[in-house]
């Protein structure tokens, strides 16, 4: 029907380096994704939804040096409102069920922070630390995001936002804040923006500038 049907296996050899910790890894990865959008306009959008869901792991008996079994939800809505404004809502959420973090790879886990994650914050900045500060990353990932965007004159136009999200190693992370303002020119690419944002959980970081594009959502 509707929805993308992605079904994949791969096989990777990763050496990583987090904190104080080296992690050499074999992994032969399984997976199956769905994806489905439906956009009244592909670039610049002003109503629908993206809605993506993954699951892929790896098993110790089966040419691999650890297990864990990984899901990740992805949803954006836009909705038109207050006559030419869009109103945009973004969601995620993961979750890893492993046998011991330290022998997960950097990329299967999850962190959080930048400019497509939690405004106001560094980019992977967001989640657990070791003994020396440092982000390790962790076993489950939520995010979210409130946006408005209201046109000013011609194709520029601007837009406030509320941003929070966290990485832990239990279901309900702690959560880290944002607010933010920013501009935005509507280009033939997509919309070109720039943010300023601020964070509430940690202040004493100040204000943070977020430069991207946005392609559909």
């Amino acid at each position: 029907g509707s929805w993308k049907r992605r079904m994949y296996l791969s096989y990777e050899q990763e050496i990583s380096r987090l904190g104080v910790t080296r992690t050499e890894t074999d992994l032969l990865i399984p997976g199956i994704s769905f994806t489905r959008t439906e956009l009244n306009d592909a670039i610049h959008p002003t109503e629908g939804w993206f809605l993506f869901v993954d699951a892929h792991g790896a098993s110790d008996t089966v040419l691999s040096t650890t297990t864990f079994v990984q899901t990740l939800a992805q949803a954006r809505v836009v909705y038109p409102i207050l006559g030419s404004a869009r109103l945009l809502l973004r969601g995620e959420y993961g979750a890893t069920f492993n046998e011991d973090l330290a022998e997960l790879p950097a990329s299967q886990r999850f962190f959080a922070g930048g400019d497509q994650s939690v405004r106001g914050y560094g980019y992977r900045s967001i989640g657990p630390t070791d003994e020396s500060g440092e982000n390790i990353g962790g076993e489950y990932l939520t995010t979210f995001s409130a946006e408005l965007e209201q046109p000013v004159w011609g194709n520029f136009g601007a837009a406030v936002f509320y941003d929070g999200g966290g990485v832990d190693n239990k279901p309900g992370p702690d959560l880290k804040h944002a607010v933010g303002a920013g501009l935005r020119y509507r280009a033939p690419i997509g919309y070109v923006n720039v943010d300023l944002a601020h964070p509430l959980t940690r202040p004493d970081t100040g204000v943070r500038l977020h430069l991207g594009i946005r392609v559909g959502l």
